[in-house]
C-alpha cells in the first residue's frame, strides 16, 4: 500500500483518486476471495475466515496509502501548514 501511495504521489494523483483506485482494487480482491471460497467448497467457517483475512489485508493497504499521503516524500521538509497547502497531496 505504501508503495502504491508513493507512486500515486509521484504521478500527481490526488488522494481522492487514489482512494477510488483502492476501492476498485478492493472490489476485485473481494470477488477473487469469494470465487476461491466457492471453488474450495469451503465451509461457512472457512469462508468467514477468508473474508476476515481479506478485510484485514485490505485495511492495511488502505492505511498505508493514506500514510504515504500524510508523510512527505524522502528528502522533503515536513509541511506543518496542513494538507491544503502541501505540495505533495
Amino acid at each position: 500500500g505504501q508503495r502504491y501511495g508513493q507512486e500515486f504521489i509521484a504521478d500527481g494523483v490526488s488522494l481522492r483518486d487514489a482512494l477510488e483506485g483502492f476501492f476498485f482494487f478492493r472490489s476485485s480482491v473481494e470477488n477473487i476471495a469469494a470465487g476461491l471460497a466457492k471453488e474450495e467448497a469451503a465451509s461457512p467457517e472457512r469462508q468467514l475466515e477468508i473474508w476476515h483475512q481479506m478485510g484485514r489485508f485490505m485495511d492495511q493497504v488502505l492505511l498505508a496509502i493514506v500514510q504515504s499521503y500524510e508523510t512527505p516524500p524522502a528528502g522533503a521538509a515536513a509541511d506543518t501548514t496542513g494538507p491544503a497547502t502541501s505540495g505533495y497531496i
